[in-house]
Formats: C-alpha cells, sequence, structure tokens
C-alpha cells in the first residue's frame, strides 16, 4: 500500500518507506517548506500519519530534521569527506502509561522546525551532495525494536541582489599585436546576477580588421564548475556531529571577477585562462581549504546556434562590423553560485565565435551569478 498523492512526497524522494506511516504536507501545500530561505524565518512543517490495522505496543515517536553535506571521489586514495549541517529533534509521541508503552493503530502527529537562516540550498553533483531529510522513528516494546522512515525534504534559498548585481556590464576585448587577426568586440550584459529558469539576451558588437574574413557561426554555453576542496577545520574524513547552525557555511558567493577572454586562432589559445581563480584559492587557504586542482567537474548546458548569415553585417573600408543579439538560457536543474564546506559552485557565460574558411575564434567568457530573487518571484 503506497501513499503518494499530490499532498504528500514523491515517491522519488522516499530513502526509507513502510506503508503503516507517512508523511503529508500542510493543507493546500505540495511541500514541507514554508518561507523563504533567506529572506524572512523558514520553516519545515507537516504531519506525520502513523496507520496500524492491528495495533502494536509503542514506546515514543521521534522526528528528526537533518542536513548533511557529503563529497567522494577517488584519487590514488578514497577521499570522503561528510558532516552534519544541523540536526534537529522532536519527540511527536510518548506513551504516558506507567509500564512503558501502550497500543497504537492511529495517530495523525503534526510538527515543525525552524530552518537556520544561513541553510544552504540542497543540489546534487557528481561527486557530492547537499541533502536534508525528515526521519521518524517508532521505538516499539521491544528493546531495538524499530519502524522508521526517512524522505527527503528539497529546500530552495533566495536572495536580494546588490544594486551593482542588477545594473548592466561592458566587458570588451584587450588589445594584442601578436594575432594573427585584429579582432575588437564588446559584448553587453543587462546585469550579472540571474534567475534560475530565465534567459537573457546579451549585445554583441564585433569589429573585423579583414575584409575578408566572415563570421560562420555563434554559440552560446552556460558553463558550471564545481571545485571540491580539503577543510582543514576536520580532524579527519568521519561523520561531523557537531550541531551548531554555524557548520552550515557561506550560502553564496561574489562572482564579481571576470574571467579571461581573448581571440584564438584554433589551437587552443583563445580561452585565455581564468581570471579569478588564482585569488580565490589563496583567500580560501587561508581559511583552512586547499583546493584539488584534479577534483573538478564540469557540466554545459548548450545555448542557441546563431549562423553567421543571420549576423547584421555592415562593412566599413577595410573593416567589417559585426551585430547581433544572443540568447543565454539558465535551465532549472542549473546549481546556484555557493560555496559549502567542500565544495564551491562557479557558473560562467561563452560565446563561441567561429569565423568561415579559417581556424580564427573568438571565445568570450564571463562569471555570472545565478541564484533565486525574491523580488521577481512571482515573475514567469
Amino acid at each position: 500500500m503506497t501513499h503518494e498523492t499530490a499532498s504528500t512526497p514523491h515517491t522519488d524522494d522516499c530513502i526509507k518507506s513502510d506503508h503503516h506511516m507517512f508523511f503529508s504536507f500542510d493543507p493546500e501545500k505540495s511541500s514541507f517548506l514554508s518561507g523563504y530561505l533567506g529572506i524572512n524565518i523558514t520553516t519545515i512543517t507537516g504531519t506525520l500519519l502513523v496507520r496500524f490495522t492491528k495495533a502494536i505496543k509503542a514506546r515514543e515517536i521521534n522526528l528528526y530534521f537533518i542536513g548533511k553535506e557529503k563529497v567522494e571521489w577517488v584519487n590514488l586514495r578514497k577521499i570522503k569527506k561528510e558532516k552534519i549541517l544541523l540536526k534537529q529533534h522532536e519527540v511527536l509521541w510518548k506513551s504516558t502509561n506507567p509500564i512503558g508503552y501502550e497500543l497504537i493503530t492511529e495517530l495523525t502527529l503534526p510538527f515543525e522546525f525552524q530552518v537556520p537562516s544561513n541553510a544552504i540550498e540542497n543540489f546534487n553533483t557528481n561527486f557530492g551532495y547537499i541533502q536534508y531529510t525528515l526521519k521518524a522513528i517508532i521505538d516499539k516494546k521491544q528493546i531495538n525494536k524499530k519502524i522508521w522512515i526517512e524522505v527527503k525534504v528539497p529546500i530552495w534559498r533566495w536572495t536580494k541582489p546588490l544594486d551593482e548585481e542588477l545594473k548592466p556590464l561592458i566587458i570588451k576585448s584587450k588589445n594584442s599585436q601578436n594575432r594573427k587577426h585584429q579582432i575588437e568586440w564588446e559584448a553587453i550584459l543587462p546585469k550579472t546576477f540571474f534567475d534560475i529558469n530565465s534567459k537573457f539576451k546579451i549585445k554583441l558588437r564585433m569589429i573585423v580588421h579583414n575584409p575578408d574574413l566572415r563570421i560562420k557561426k555563434l554559440s552560446t554555453y552556460l558553463k558550471g564548475n564545481v571545485q571540491y576542496f580539503d577543510n582543514y577545520n576536520d580532524d579527519d574524513d568521519d561523520d561531523d556531529d557537531d550541531d551548531d547552525d554555524d557548520d552550515i557555511g557561506s550560502s553564496s558567493v561574489g562572482g564579481n571577477n571576470v574571467n579571461g577572454n581573448g581571440n584564438g586562432d584554433g589551437n587552443g589559445d583563445g580561452n585565455g585562462g581564468n581570471g579569478g581563480d588564482d585569488r580565490d584559492n589563496d583567500e580560501n587557504n587561508k581559511k583552512g581549504r586547499k583546493f584539488l586542482s584534479l577534483e573538478k567537474e564540469q557540466y554545459w548546458h548548450k545555448g542557441e546556434v546563431i549562423d553567421g548569415k543571420d549576423v547584421i553585417m555592415t562593412p566599413n573600408g577595410p573593416d567589417t562590423l559585426f551585430e547581433t543579439n544572443v540568447v543565454i538560457n539558465i535551465p532549472n536543474d542549473v546549481i546556484p553560485t555557493c560555496m559549502t564546506n567542500y565544495m564551491k559552485v562557479i557558473n560562467e557565460i561563452q560565446i563561441k565565435v567561429m569565423f568561415e574558411r579559417s581556424n580564427t575564434y573568438v571565445l568570450i567568457t564571463r562569471e555570472i551569478i545565478i541564484g533565486r530573487n525574491y523580488e521577481t518571484r512571482f515573475v514567469d
């Protein structure tokens, strides 16, 4: 017998189930989460329903709200880091019978936990995750006889972007006399903070100092980088059961550094490097964190491809001006820009411009901040 309805968690979120008890959301709710984490007081609320056709002898029923971060990979040796971010407990029901137990068949037990204001949004990567769960345990009369269930609790974090993060940003090419083809470009971003599940346009303008050079196509990407690192504050790789909320870590990072950009000649030199990594590593090393360069993960979200024929071209003597608008899509499953105890998530946009009958290309990159903007939460 299953109890999956619109008011109960999906079976994919069930870690351990039992047909004698299950969780349900509050009326007219589709999740346990109430409030906007990062903005106001946020709680996890719902009801635990116990349903036995034949009475059992029970001592008490305990409920735990647990947040955990875990990373694991193999690099010559197995690396495993795990940390309990939070652990809250509530006794939902306890026998008042002097003998220590009583018969139960049906119980309806509401609950509520407050989510720490600095809690990190849950997410999964190939080598780690942030996860929150509700775990209910019935202690039966017999010693060490328990019935338990556990379900995942999705948590979303919201923010109010800084004014600077909502202003347009202009990025330009750097002058270099060593390039085979002299190409100048300018890209205008509408802002640097972008919502999950949104899209935006970048105005691109290029001047090519070669009348024979034509654009073949433009490709856009949203690139995510997940960096994994050791935390020297941890004594070992075992679980850290410290319940202090301060262990949750920072919930977001700035993202104001401009990644490398430049013109390529087809031999891979067009990527220009990363303008902010060294500084970030130095800052985090001071905090007892060491980035592991080999433990990196990348994911790509391919955007639109624009044919060169659709780019506005204006000849001007020996120069040619190319203009177009490119669209960047941010899908719903993107990991927000953040830093945890063992992971750092960086998001960036990439625009690659390929030219006809040539190995020449231009690769434009820029780090952006991706999150959930509280001010636009009701905007489609």
